[in-house]
């Protein structure tokens, strides 16, 4: 959410493969929520108005990095200087036919693999479905007063389809994320990005610093689901694609300190921030006990949930990867409780900030590209959607076997209870 007055134009630019966002700000109607959208496709996608903005006038992409409150992790690093964001949203050039079984690892339409071939992990590969041009909306909130920033992206074909809120980690933004939410886009999601008060895109004066934003982080969610109608009539090419009693809550580093409070998380203060109309919990990198969270914090966490964290994925303070393992350690027994460690892997699991090698000064702990790390996260979390908002029996029998780890080749540890 943008500072209080905050009023900057947002436009979306696409040049070639490139998406150029900038940071933009939006006013107050009359109404409960106002908006200000921008982006178009070729299927008439729009909204706003159709200006762009020459290059030196792009916001400054170089991000200073950061954790999460507490421990606070390693940090989110955007665009490396002098990098673009790649256009999110673009489909396969040669997409595969639809239909067939929907197995692991097979593309729709062919036949499941005999039982003696070798394990695979499940949708690798780009998903069917046409990306529309991802736009970037502001939303005000006149209950706080505020402005949000976010970008919102879906597939071109389908309706009520599952809503994802991914969260970005400190000092990241809404422009980040790219190998991963395109991918979810691929397979019928719609997914919204709030830009939060520490994004980097905010001015360096009115960013929040220090973890402080995290209750408004909280704010900016429940105000994004309060206004689905809203989204929604501000994009026209959205009207009827957003189911309601499918909604996902997935986030990054800081972010994932966002989605395990408004998932069902208790603080050491006991207070909670559970929204009920949040069905999943999906968290790349949480955060373990700290001064906000103790063992008691995930005893009652009921819903569905998924930790990823690599061997390498190191607390800013020092803390061991296995720390970032607290929330499933000690959560529920119940059946629904997953846990992916992938050896070796990162802060940044060999690129899904989506913006290729970072520099050490910039991000000391985001670890060297490695695509292989990246198509892990990928097939994961789309298996772990896909069987919990779509409940498909291809990824529900992919989550209670042993091929993710069979087809990793042992680099992927996994974990049920």
């Amino acid at each position: 959410m943008a500072m209080q007055g905050r009023r900057v134009q947002l436009l979306v630019v696409v040049l070639s493969a490139f998406l150029v966002a900038s940071c933009g700000g939006g006013g107050g109607t009359d109404d409960d929520v106002s908006a200000a959208v921008t982006g178009n496709d070729d299927a008439g996608n729009t909204g706003g108005n159709n200006e762009t903005l020459p290059p030196n006038q792009r916001p400054d992409p170089t991000p200073p990095g950061g954790g999460g409150p507490g421990d606070p992790d390693g940090g989110q690093w955007n665009i490396p200087p002098g990098g673009d964001p790649v256009e999110p949203g673009v489909p396969p050039l040669d997409p595969p036919p639809g239909g067939g079984d929907d197995l692991p690892g097979d593309p729709p339409g062919e036949d499941p693999p005999p039982d003696d071939e070798p394990a695979e992990l499940y949708r690798t590969a780009t998903g069917p479905e046409p990306a529309a041009t991802p736009a970037i909306l502001t939303l005000h909130d006149f209950t706080h007063d505020n402005d949000l920033d976010m970008r919102v992206s879906w597939p071109v074909e389908g309706s009520s389809l599952p809503l994802i809120v991914f969260s970005h980690g400190n000092e990241g933004s809404m422009l980040a994320y790219d190998p991963i939410i395109t991918h979810w886009v691929s397979y019928g999601y719609v997914v919204i990005q709030p830009d939060h008060p520490d994004s980097y895109l905010v001015p360096e004066e009115d960013r929040a610093h220090d973890y402080e934003d995290w209750e408004e982080r909280i704010e900016e969610v429940e105000f994004i689901l309060d206004s689905l109608d809203q989204i929604e009539a501000s994009i026209p090419a959205l009207v009827g694609k957003i189911d309601r009693d499918r909604i996902g809550m997935a986030g990054h580093s800081f972010g994932a300190h966002t989605t395990q409070l408004v998932s069902g998380a208790i603080l050491v203060t006991n207070d909670t921030f559970l929204d009920p109309r949040i069905k999943v919990a999906l968290m790349i990198s949480p955060q373990g006990i700290s001064d906000a969270l103790d063992e008691d914090s995930w005893s009652s966490f009921t819903n569905p949930m998924m930790v990823i964290t690599g061997t390498n994925d190191t607390g800013r303070e020092g803390q061991p990867w296995t720390w970032r393992m607290d929330p499933y350690n000690f959560s529920p027994a119940d059946g629904d409780k997953h846990a992916v460690i992938i050896d070796g892997a990162y802060h940044n699991f060999g690129d899904i900030y989506g913006f290729g090698e970072l520099p050490p000064d910039l991000a000391p702990d985001a670890g060297p590209l490695n695509p292989t790390h990246v198509s892990y996260v990928q097939s994961a979390t789309i298996a772990f959607l896909d069987a919990y908002l779509k409940e498909m029996p291809a990824a529900q029998e992919y989550l209670a076997g042993t091929e993710m780890e069979a087809a990793s080749g042992g680099e992927i540890d996994y974990e049920r209870k």
